[in-house]
């Protein structure tokens, strides 16, 4: 055989090698999102990390995935739900408090997230965490308005999002009890505000 030949056969082996081995970190990510959603709807108070265990060097099957905008979306689906089960406790809500922030900081980032679905699911979160914050502060009209514009994003950004809709729809109708209504604002963001309803749901489909 050439040497020609052997190179090209060294390079083909190189690449088949290296194929398998992304094939094998694909699925680690998959069965890592899988394992950790099913222990995560088991019991909201696990803690699992959506990591996986990955052979290549900077882990491409990881960007191939985008796994970065899931694992911090599920990372603040898990503090969202962390902080509505810590009570006030003997440290008069000083826990709850950064629970409440630290969830609130990560789905801000996850909000950024160019998928949609992802985007309008953080969103939702963060509008409730925001509003119930603002309400026992006693937050006034500009909450509202914030939380009424907030849920809208969520459900312009994906109008499958059925818990916005539904948070969306309950805010309006308590505006509507109380004689209010919603007024135009210039604030956006996902530090928007919201009222608790539908919304604190387990992690996305995943892979």
């Amino acid at each position: 055989m050439s040497t020609r030949r052997l190179a090209v056969a060294a390079v083909a082996l190189v690449l088949a090698v290296l194929a398998a081995l992304l094939a094998s970190d694909l699925r680690s990510w998959r069965d890592a999102f899988a394992h950790d959603d099913l222990a995560f709807a088991a019991s909201p108070r696990a803690t699992p990390d959506w990591q996986a265990s990955t052979i290549l060097p900077d882990d491409p099957a990881a960007a191939l995935l985008s796994v970065g905008d899931d694992r911090t979306l599920r990372t603040g689906i898990r503090l969202f739900a962390a902080s509505y089960r810590t009570g006030l406790g003997f440290d008069s809500g000083a826990s709850q408090r950064r629970l409440r922030s630290a969830a609130e900081a990560v789905l801000a980032g996850a909000a950024q997230s160019p998928d949609p679905q992802r985007a309008s699911q953080a969103y939702d979160l963060a509008v409730i965490l925001a509003f119930s914050e603002s309400v026992s502060a006693g937050g006034g009209a500009s909450a509202t308005d914030r939380a009424v514009t907030d849920l809208q994003t969520a459900v312009r950004l994906d109008p499958g999002n059925e818990d916005a809709k539904a948070n969306l729809e309950l805010l309006l109708r308590l505006l509507v009890a109380h004689g209010q209504r919603p007024g135009p604002t210039a604030t956006s963001g996902p530090r928007a505000t919201g009222h608790h309803g539908a919304g604190s749901g387990t992690p996305g489909a995943g892979y």
